[in-house]
């Protein structure tokens, strides 16, 4: 009977003991709620207190709604970070980053006198700078010059410190406002030409007598140290050509000739009378030649023979035929040639009246004037051609059939 009484006094210790665990976690709550309901006393101190109870856990609500939105505002930044980093790592192999510029394209040299004309194409508009790199080797690793800090309104450039008969290599890339560099564009190469000569000038030269004996022609060597380009290597150049052609597109009777890379002036001793002939000159180098120069064009003159020699003539009025006169003469020599001779007649000394005119060939030496009238004096002379331009006539040696 003990034993049993003490188990139940132990087992209702046992329900009291959670009743008041119970009770004790449900004090707060009433307390809040009453906190929540409370009517403010009528006394001034009653009515502080009750301020109080009601304004405080709204403090500490607007105060934890605002570390709240600080929160979020943290984690969006953070989301946005993630985000970039997550398409960073999601571009393709070989893809340019988010945020940098456009490699440039279709990079293009060319050569024009002593500089490099540069042009390539602009595939954005990010860019505030480009950056050229000017190497001697395809790889970019011997004579680096590197050309930046510059966005023309035209996406070229001109490179004038350049030397002649020299191969370079150039290459393009863009930079934005942030200093992110574009990759690089194509590279483009080129082989610089010497400068071409200029002022080609020709004239005949004429000696104290006879006809001209060829033609001197002058230009500029802008390759050597006396030229335009000083600052061209004189060495880029090993020799002149000097072209010579009877027609201005120098494709007929085209003749080459080689002269010192130094050289300024040319006699040409290989000409003809009454021939127009055309020049140029271009430089030549180890790796490239020089555009031609500008064309220079000089008619060679005809020059006239000295007059034949020896003229004697001879009557003839055989039975009742017309009379005729027998003409011969020499050929005098002379440095210029004979293409032929005028035989001319007349019946006055002043070849007013009368007047016949004949030909013959250059190897001719004698011609007969017939259909004469008989007993009549005529007067006679003769002319050796050179083309177009003839000697002096010869004394006039009158005749009568």
């Amino acid at each position: 009977m003990h034993r049993r009484l003490m188990f139940v006094l132990t087992m209702l210790g046992m329900v009291i003991a959670s009743l008041g665990q119970v009770a004790a976690a449900a004090a707060p709550t009433r307390m809040a709620s009453a906190a929540h309901t409370a009517t403010p006393a009528s006394s001034a101190g009653d009515g502080a207190a009750a301020v109080a109870a009601t304004t405080h856990p709204r403090h500490h609500r607007a105060h934890r709604s605002q570390h709240e939105a600080h929160g979020s505002h943290h984690g969006r930044h953070r989301a946005l970070h993630r985000t970039r980093r997550s398409h960073r790592s999601r571009s393709l192999p070989g893809s340019r980053p988010l945020g940098t510029p456009a490699a440039p394209t279709g990079l293009s040299a060319t050569a024009s006198g002593s500089s490099v004309d540069l042009t390539w194409t602009n595939d954005d508009a990010v860019g505030v700078e480009w950056v050229i790199e000017r190497a001697a080797d395809a790889n970019f690793n011997g004579g680096l010059t590197v050309f930046d800090d510059f966005y023309p309104a035209t996406v070229s450039f001109t490179d004038t410190a350049v030397i002649a008969d020299t191969t370079y290599y150039y290459r393009v890339a863009e930079k934005d406002t942030d200093a992110n560099q574009s990759g690089w564009s194509n590279t483009a190469s080129i082989v610089t030409p010497p400068p071409a000569p200029s002022d080609v000038a020709a004239s005949v030269v004429w000696p104290e007598i006879g006809p001209p004996s060829g033609v001197s022609l002058t230009w500029t060597n802008n390759a050597s140290p006396a030229g335009s380009n000083a600052h061209i290597e004189p060495a880029a150049v090993t020799d002149l050509l000097i072209e010579r052609a009877a027609d201005s597109g120098f494709t007929t009777a085209v003749t080459d000739v080689v002269a010192d890379p130094a050289a300024q002036a040319f006699l040409d001793n290989g000409v003809s009378e009454g021939t127009t002939y055309y020049y140029r000159v271009k430089a030549q180098g180890n790796m490239s030649d020089s555009a031609w120069s500008d064309v220079a064009s000089i008619l060679v003159p005809l020059t006239a023979p000295p007059a034949p020699a020896s003229l004697t003539t001879r009557g003839f009025a055989p039975g009742t035929d017309p009379g005729r006169v027998d003409v011969t003469w020499t050929e005098s020599n002379g440095a210029s040639p004979v293409t032929g001779f005028i035989i001319q007649r007349a019946t006055n000394s002043a070849f007013t009246t009368g007047f016949a005119s004949f030909t013959a060939g250059p190897t001719v030496t004698g011609y007969t004037l017939a259909g004469l009238l008989r007993g009549h004096q005529y007067y006679i002379r003769i002319a050796a051609l050179n083309d177009t331009v003839s000697s002096p006539w010869t004394t006039v040696i009158a005749s009568v059939p």
